[in-house]
C-alpha cells in the first residue's frame, strides 16, 4: 500500500476542491440517475479489483 502526504498548501486545495467536487457528483447523479451512477461505479470498482493495471505497461 502506497502513503501520500500532502502538504498544508496541498490540504488547503484539496479542502477548497471538496465541495466543487461534491457538486458536480451531485449533478451528474441528477441527470444519470443514483441508480445507473451506482452501477457505473460498481462495475469502474470491479475493473480495478481485477488488478489490471494499463498505466504500468
Amino acid at each position: 500500500m502506497t502513503r501520500i502526504t500532502l502538504t498544508p498548501d496541498e490540504q488547503a486545495r484539496m479542502k477548497a476542491a471538496l465541495p466543487l467536487w461534491q457538486a458536480v457528483q451531485a449533478r451528474f447523479e441528477a441527470r444519470f440517475g443514483d441508480v445507473e451512477a451506482a452501477r457505473l461505479r460498481g462495475a469502474l470498482g470491479a475493473v480495478l479489483e481485477t488488478g489490471f493495471e494499463p498505466w504500468a505497461e
